[in-house]
């Protein structure tokens, strides 16, 4: 029976031990997250960070980067499949392929789109079937055939 007593009054130690050890463990997690939000260092999966706010009313900033608008515009494969080979490139560089029937594209004002369709032989039919409001050309609905080459489809205008 003296065996029985020692082993609780052990379980119980450790009960205790353990909840200060959760409790202590919490408030180093709220400390954390509060010294976080402070502004001082911003930690993330790249390492450590120092925040440093930009000023957009210096004149050390380029207008072109103020004015620099950025919208979307969706081209998808018109008979529904999946085209893996053919690439869309934006100013010659590929930035994406219609493995999953669409593609989804962030442009700017100049760039250039094309198909690349040198890997599919047979006649393909593309439609863009979204541009935001700020796109000017290509218009919604828009239509490019490829028969495996490289097609430029437009270069981006937007609305002033």
């Amino acid at each position: 029976m003296w065996k029985d007593d020692e082993f609780i009054l052990r379980l119980r130690r450790i009960e205790a031990m353990l909840l200060k050890v959760i409790i202590l463990g919490f408030l180093l997690l709220v400390g954390i997250q509060i010294y976080q939000g402070s502004g001082t260092i911003l930690t993330g999966i790249e390492g450590t960070f120092q925040r440093s706010p930009i000023d957009f009313t210096s004149s050390d900033v380029s207008e072109d980067i103020l004015e620099e608008r950025i919208g979307a515009l969706t081209i998808e494969v018109s008979d529904g499949t999946s085209i893996p080979g053919v690439k869309v490139l934006i100013n010659n560089r590929p930035v994406g392929d219609f493995q999953y029937r669409e593609v989804t594209l962030r442009v700017k004002e100049g760039d250039i789109i094309e198909l690349d369709g040198r890997s599919c032989t047979t006649q393909t039919r593309f439609k863009v079937t979204f541009t935001s409001g700020i796109i000017l050309w290509p218009t919604k609905g828009m239509e490019i055939t490829l028969s495996g080459e490289v097609k430029k489809v437009c270069d981006v205008i937007f609305r002033e």
